[in-house]
């Protein structure tokens, strides 16, 4: 347990997540000395997480990872159909503004 609890509590969470386990722990050992040298951040608490072994392609809290992810606004280029999210709802449905495709909302 960290140094926080309801009366101190924390201002960031950052989670860091790769599918290549040797790349997240080299970028977590870059991230955590670089919080240690150059200040500013006390890092208070670290907690891993691992893929599911009985579920795969579900992540550490038993999702299925990506399912929830929203969909990005706007173009790659100047072509109006060059989205940054493909778009798989048909341009004449009402739906088609707010959702890339059924439960893909777009921000």
């Amino acid at each position: 347990m960290g140094d926080w609890g309801p009366d101190n509590l924390p201002d960031l969470l950052l989670i860091v997540a790769s599918d290549n386990d040797s790349f997240l722990q080299e970028r977590l050992k870059i991230l955590t000395e670089t919080i240690d040298k150059k200040g500013g951040i006390k890092l208070t608490h670290v907690e891993e997480g691992r893929v599911s072994s009985v579920q795969p392609g579900h992540e550490h809290f038993g999702l299925k990872d990506g399912i929830s992810q929203p969909g990005i606004r706007g173009c790659i280029s100047d072509m109006s159909e060059d989205f940054l999210t493909p778009r798989f709802i048909d341009p004449k449905d009402e739906r088609a503004k707010m959702f890339s495709r059924p439960g893909e909302m777009l921000i």
